[in-house]
């Protein structure tokens, strides 16, 4: 691999190693080793498919090549994944529910022709999303 390739491949992994912390630390507090990995798969299932579409977009803005499928189906796989663990009650359903809107939101980053966003805006309305996202999860969680 060049390139993109591997730089990709970095950042998945890298989103995929942040999204352990949380099962990490709820292991340490006491969590069944399930209930830590069902943690895990919801904050990589937020992290993974976004940096799959922030890379997709921004690959299509700066060069008009698109490559949107990765990201389309990490989103769709992480939407399956949260579903199935609030069905089998091992996550809150409206972590599924966030789940699903992040799903949308790549679709619309993804298919919706709108003008190009800066990559510095983008970033900030994801690192945005992604907070309420961890603070709503978190609170379904609790409750």
């Amino acid at each position: 691999l060049r390139g993109d390739g591997r730089e990709e491949i970095a950042e998945v992994a890298g989103a995929t190693a942040f999204a352990g912390v949380p099962a990490m630390l709820a292991a340490l507090a006491g969590w069944s080793p399930i209930a830590s990995l069902a943690l895990a798969l919801v904050m990589a299932g937020r992290s993974v498919p976004t940096v799959l579409t922030v890379r997709a977009v921004l690959r299509a803005q700066k060069t008009g090549q698109r490559r949107d499928g990765p990201a389309f189906i990490a989103a769709w796989l992480a939407l399956g994944i949260g579903v199935t663990l609030a069905g089998a009650g091992l996550a809150p359903r409206t972590v599924a529910g966030l789940l699903g809107v992040l799903a949308v939101r790549a679709m619309v980053l993804l298919w919706w022709r709108r003008p190009a966003l800066r990559a510095r805006t983008l970033g900030i309305v994801e690192a945005v999303i992604g907070v309420v996202f961890v603070l709503v999860a978190a609170l379904a969680w609790r409750g």
